[in-house]
């Protein structure tokens, strides 16, 4: 039976004008520098469906600050857009490159923002929490070359597989975030 995610790990990033390789390199790559982290979101989820996808989000445990400028100065890679307070990078040497990295953001975080854009996330120790962060469970898969597919919500595989729609953010996420119902409606 083939590997359902052998298209992820050969997915091309173009890092910056001289610089590409894997997702399966790349990820190799961070760990070596001791920065941990995931594919995450619709590409395992679309790999999990046998759909193609066509760009790719990272989520890291580790600072924001720290993961841009380790991937400028090891990649020289473009940074298309920060926004650290949200725990967010865009990187890639153009729009049809560009792809996100997170680092493990705590829902903790929110505490009692009234909007997203009043949350000032920290970095959490909990893949978990990480997760709770994102809207379905079917988008809360990650993936690591040497783990496979990690779900820790434990029912976004299954979900994803049936196609139900099933709310996994925390509530205090949902309170904050508008576009949970949209993205629901999506699907």
């Amino acid at each position: 039976m083939p590997d359902p995610f052998a298209p992820l790990a050969e997915f091309q990033l173009n890092l910056s004008a001289s610089v590409s390789m894997t997702v399966a390199e790349f990820l190799t790559k961070c760990d070596q520098a001791g920065i941990h982290g995931y594919v995450c979101g619709g590409a395992v989820r679309d790999c999990v469906l046998g759909q193609p996808f066509n760009d790719v989000d990272f989520t890291f445990h580790h600072e924001i600050s720290a993961i841009r400028d380790w991937m400028v100065e090891t990649f020289g890679t473009p940074i298309r857009f920060a926004d650290l307070q949200f725990g967010l990078i865009k990187v890639g040497r153009d729009d049809a490159s560009e792809f996100d990295i997170t680092m493990w953001r705590s829902t903790e975080s929110i505490g009692d923002a009234e909007r997203l854009a009043g949350v000032h996330y920290q970095l959490t120790d909990s893949l978990l929490a990480d997760a709770r962060n994102r809207d379905l469970s079917m988008n809360c898969l990650f993936w690591h070359p040497d783990e496979g597919c990690v779900d820790p919500v434990g029912h976004g595989l299954e979900d994803a597989q049936a196609r139900r729609i099933r709310i996994a953010a925390d509530t205090r996420k949902q309170r904050v975030d508008y576009r949970l119902a949209l993205r629901a409606l999506l699907f």
